[in-house]
Formats: C-alpha cells, structure tokens, sequence
C-alpha cells in the first residue's frame, strides 16, 4: 500500500513539474479553452482582445462556457473589449473565412482551442506573463481554482494557431486589478489523468499483494 501511495505522489510531482516548466509558453495539440478570472471582486471582468499580424481571410470568435452558440468577432477585428463573469470558460475559434463574407457562416472551418469538431490537424501556442498565484484570486476563489488544478493565473496571453501562422490573439485583462486568465483542461481530459493515475495505484498495489 505504501509503494502504490508513493507511485501515486511521484505521478503528481512530475505532472506538477512539467506543468509549471511549461507555465510561460504552452504548446497545445489543441484541448484547452480559457477560464477568465474577475480578481476585482465586482460583476464583470473586462478582457481586452487585439488581433495582431492577421492572416488574410480568417476571423475570429468564442464559445461560452461548453454552449454551442458561435460568438463571431469578424474578420476585421482589430480591438474589442468582452464584459465575462468571473470563471467563464472561454473557448476561442479561429475560422477561415471560405465565402468571403468577413463574417462566420455555417460550413466555414472553426479551429477551437478545445479541438471538439473532430479536426485535430493543428496546434496552437500559448504565452502567458503577468503571472498571480490562487490566493490573489477572488471570482473563482483560489481553493476553487486549485480543485481545478490551477496553482497559477496570469494577466496577459497571447494564443497562436499554426494552422494560420500570421494569426495571433491578444488576450489582456484590467492591470489595476487582479483579473486574470488561466488554461482550464477539457474534462475529459481530467478524467482520462484520474484514470491513469488510479489504474498505476492499483496496479501497483496489485503487484504487492
């Protein structure tokens, strides 16, 4: 039993590792939305997004929070500011924009962090700075945010899709305050990591007895 415990602590400590060493800069084969946090302790939080460096004929938009309404930002987005609720999960799409319409229509491409419309062809990088730790964090609280294992959060990101190099989204949060964005792991994905993580405790203790 102590041996399964001990396996178990070693798989934590090194997922926790290799979590924080990558903590600046995320390379994702797509399967993490965003978690806005609203550190101000008011209603809202207001996340501010620029799109730099645009690659012609694509746009941008999000879902909220696991909906399946498309929230189109356009093609021609150059700053725009989103009013979110503390702990909104934000999951952004990029699109190709095929009928020209500089808006997104059904049966254009939607690339989304989460990587939930069965096309997996591209990856997407994050950078992350301004880093805050839980404690600073009111909306989710900070316990909230380590049962969700986030142990960090940070001010500003920028998000790349290799699928349209050219394309960068410019996530900022209010500076005077301590609002904050943080990448949040599908839940399957969870369940897939406690999975694993139980089947290596077992099997070890199985290999005990």
């Amino acid at each position: 039993m102590k041996k399964a415990v001990l396996i178990l602590f070693a798989a934590v400590t090194v997922m926790f590792l290799l979590s924080a060493a990558g903590a600046s800069a995320l390379t994702l084969d797509v399967g993490t939305p965003l978690l806005m946090i609203d550190g101000s302790g008011d209603a809202n939080t207001t996340v501010t997004l620029t799109n730099l460096n645009t690659t012609s004929g694509y746009g941008l938009g999000y879902y909220l929070n696991y909906g399946s309404s498309f929230n189109d930002l356009g093609t021609a987005l150059v700053s725009t500011a989103l009013g979110l609720n503390g702990g909104d999960i934000v999951d952004f799409a990029l699109y190709y924009d095929a009928d020209n319409t500089q808006s997104y229509t059904p049966g254009d491409t939607l690339y989304t962090l989460s990587g939930d419309l069965g096309d997996n062809s591209y990856s997407v990088i994050m950078d992350f700075s301004g880093y805050m730790t839980p404690d600073q964090a009111q909306q989710p609280s900070g316990t909230e945010l380590l049962n969700l294992g986030i142990d960090g959060y940070w001010q500003d990101v920028n998000i790349n899709w290799s699928v349209a190099p050219g394309f960068t989204l410019s996530a900022s949060t209010e500076t005077a305050s301590y609002d904050g964005i943080a990448p949040v792991p599908e839940p399957g994905t969870l369940m897939l990591l406690g999975s694993g993580l139980i089947g290596a405790a077992l099997y070890a203790r199985r290999r005990t007895v």
